[in-house]
């Protein structure tokens, strides 16, 4: 399990703290990462185990969870730095109209981050 934090997850979410994702990305992730536990633990589909107890025999978490935390100690990073930096210029522009054109990605770092602090102040997503 070691090895495959080390080498697997870091070369996997390389560069993923300014992503924005998407169900389905995060869909595509989640089930490597549990194709990969599984065969680790030698656990086949037909033994019927849930994804909660791959991961906890693992010994390891939701790599939906692994990726949150890597976002967040980004972002925390990027507010703690002087206001004259890119990252900070970026992080706080707003678009000059108040338009997205047709083209451009749907959702935006910042609402993707919005959401999951919501999601993370909601009772029944701390239990």
């Amino acid at each position: 399990m070691a090895i495959y934090n080390a080498i697997c997850i870091s070369t996997l979410l390389y560069t993923c703290k300014g992503w924005t994702l998407y169900r389905r990305h995060i869909r595509a992730l989640k089930a490597f990462h549990i194709q990969c536990l599984q065969t680790i633990l030698h656990v086949h589909w037909w033994d019927k185990i849930p994804h909660v107890e791959i991961c906890r025999r693992a010994g390891t978490i939701y790599l939906e969870m692994i990726l949150l935390r890597r976002q967040l100690r980004w972002l925390g990073h990027v507010i703690r730095m002087p206001g004259n930096r890119l990252p900070c210029h970026l992080l706080y522009s707003e678009l000059p109209c108040s338009q997205r054109s047709v083209r451009v990605q749907k959702k935006h770092f910042k609402d993707h981050i919005k959401l999951y602090m919501k999601q993370m102040r909601d009772p029944i997503c701390q239990t």
